[in-house]
């Protein structure tokens, strides 16, 4: 019994141990945006109570650029050594790897989780006058029309390209009649024909 609890013990203290050593030098939080993006806003004012608990100092540091692409590629050649670690949103480690033919990074082996700080909600929506209820019927009415295009929109990629869907999906959608274009636009006073 006694050499149980000797074991555990040693255990625990060896994996205090560890926690302690980390960090030694300052955290750096890459954000793949421009200052005042709300990914920025919000790691700067994470960043002073994660300094604060690791007893290091947390450097916040914008590498815009390519869609964020630029820093992220930073991230993933600096060492795996949790010295360099970014913030990023969904569109960079979902969207893009299905919407851009060539991205510097894999976002499932060059990336591990750590943490979620915030979280956005989304949303497809349509005129309640539009002839489907459902994504499924959306998708069917878009790609039963002739007069087509692809919607490019973050709310519908987001959806396409999610990690729930087996397959890379581009829904082709008709343009939409002028009565929803209309009621889309902000500040718009027309009703729907």
């Amino acid at each position: 019994m006694l050499k149980i609890v000797m074991t555990i013990a040693i255990w625990l203290l060896s994996a205090l141990a560890q926690a302690q050593s980390y960090p030694t030098k300052p955290v750096r939080i890459v954000i793949p945006f421009p200052p005042g993006n709300t990914t920025d806003i919000m790691t700067r004012l994470i960043a002073p109570k994660m300094s604060e608990r690791l007893g290091q100092q947390v450097i916040v540091e914008n590498r815009p650029g390519a869609s964020g692409m630029l820093g992220l590629d930073y991230v993933a050649r600096s060492p795996a050594d949790g010295y360099t670690i970014a913030c990023v949103q969904g569109g960079n480690m979902v969207v893009l790897p299905h919407t851009s033919k060539s991205i510097p990074y894999d976002p499932l082996k060059d990336f591990a989780p750590i943490a979620v700080s915030t979280t956005n909600y989304l949303a497809i929506v349509a005129d309640p006058k539009a002839p489907f209820k459902t994504i499924g019927e959306m998708v069917k009415y878009a790609t039963g029309r002739a007069a087509s295009r692809i919607l490019r929109s973050s709310i519908c990629a987001r959806w396409a390209a999610s990690p729930t869907r087996t397959s890379r999906t581009r829904a082709r959608l008709p343009s939409p009649p002028t009565s929803w274009a209309d009621r889309s636009r902000p500040g718009s006073t027309a009703s729907p024909a």
